[in-house]
């Protein structure tokens, strides 16, 4: 038991240095492939939200599966916040890696320390229509359009796991929708 926490403390502490990661021989010999699996969305508050679509495809240059998502209001929206829960699973053992509840309406204009999370919201701003504030619009089709992260981002001698990022977003104490996605990081020999 003592063992698996250390390796997620490890996991947990790689990431979060990884702005100050040397590569070294050995990592230089394999590629590291992230790559996303499945994706699932939910409704839970049809008052708040008129509809929620989301989907994985293959992009057709690089032949990677990248997420798209459509979202539209059923009232404008002021305060929003998300719940977020990071897990990897390793030779079957399931890690927390990171929790976080986060204001959305402050995070759309906010730049993050965390690694991890800098890194999605930069991919969310690149390929979204969301506004860089609150409020967000009833009525108004938000997109997703193509969003992937890119395995060069992150350390190359990760090891094999799988990982899920559940996201539960809320207004008040009412839970609105949920937006999970799942994948694994891969390394291959180079």
């Amino acid at each position: 038991m003592r063992f698996r926490l250390c390796e997620g403390l490890l996991i947990q502490t790689i990431f979060i240095l990884l702005s100050k990661v040397h590569v070294t021989q050995n990592a230089r010999g394999h590629k590291l492939s992230l790559q996303l699996q499945r994706v699932e969305c939910r409704i839970y508050d049809e008052s708040s939200i008129k509809s929620l679509n989301c989907s994985l495809r293959r992009d057709n240059i690089t032949k990677e599966m990248v997420l798209d998502a459509d979202l539209t209001l059923a009232q404008q929206i002021n305060n929003v916040k998300c719940k977020n829960t990071i897990v990897f699973e390793r030779n079957g053992v399931t890690h927390k890696f990171h929790e976080l509840e986060v204001d959305i309406c402050q995070a759309l204009s906010q730049r993050f320390d965390f690694y991890l999370f800098r890194l999605i919201l930069d991919e969310v701003h690149r390929v979204t229509n969301l506004p860089l504030q609150c409020p967000l619009e009833k009525d108004f089709q938000y997109y997703l359009r193509s969003f992937t992260l890119n395995s060069k981002d992150f350390p190359q001698f990760l090891p094999n796991m799988k990982w899920s990022c559940y996201n539960n977003f809320s207004t008040g104490k009412r839970l609105g929708m949920t937006f999970d996605v799942f994948g694994s990081l891969t390394r291959i020999k180079g």
